[in-house]
């Protein structure tokens, strides 16, 4: 009787364990096809599934990284509020993503016109996390923000730092769409100052 027990609880493991495979199999795969549709551009049919895994695959491993590819989704298809709401609602789960839920969240902001929260949030992304591969972008896209408040001289202050992103580019002689726009951001800056003594001594 010992010995049988002992059998049907090898059998147990056994079982549960294959079946703990066969889910951690079906949430690789469907977050593979999820992640297919974005690569491919089909933003509506990637929010979907990305939804549908985040929903059914709460202890998976790409939880995180889901949650971010489904905001991205509502990114493309033009619903800032959406995505915001996925980001601020699992940021504090967000682990090693915690820097692109930042940026996808000041992208957010920005898109939904909300400039003066777009400007902390890629504030905070430099500050937190000065390695980010976005730094260039946060550093221009918070410029950006800046530039839609109307604050000209802090558009010139946050482009103009010696050590930040854009000027460092600029030193190397990197030119692409990144730097085009922050040197733009700032011939507009110069011409606001230059045009209102107001704004220059403010």
């Amino acid at each position: 009787m010992a010995a049988l027990r002992r059998w049907l609880l090898v059998v147990t493991v056994l079982l549960w364990g294959v079946g703990r495979l066969d889910a951690a199999s079906e949430a690789e795969n469907a977050f593979r096809a999820a992640t297919r549709d974005i690569q491919a551009g089909d933003y509506q049919r990637a929010e979907g599934k990305f939804g549908q895994f985040v929903q059914a695959y709460t202890n998976s491993p790409h939880l995180a990284e889901a949650v971010l590819c489904q905001a991205e989704a509502r990114l493309r298809l033009g619903q800032p509020e959406g995505a915001l709401a996925l980001l601020q609602g699992h940021l504090a789960k967000a682990g090693k993503w915690s820097a692109e839920y930042l940026f996808r969240s000041g992208q957010a902001q920005a898109q939904k016109g909300d400039y003066q929260a777009a400007e902390q949030t890629f504030g905070r992304l430099l500050q937190d996390y000065p390695k980010s591969p976005h730094r260039l972008e946060a550093e221009v896209e918070q410029a950006s923000a800046v530039s839609e408040l109307g604050q000209w001289p802090r558009v010139s202050e946050l482009l103009g730092q010696s050590e930040g992103a854009f000027q460092s580019a600029v030193r190397t002689n990197a030119m692409g769409e990144l730097t085009e726009r922050g040197w733009l951001l700032l011939g507009r800056a110069w011409l606001h100052q230059r045009n209102s003594p107001g704004e220059l001594s403010a």
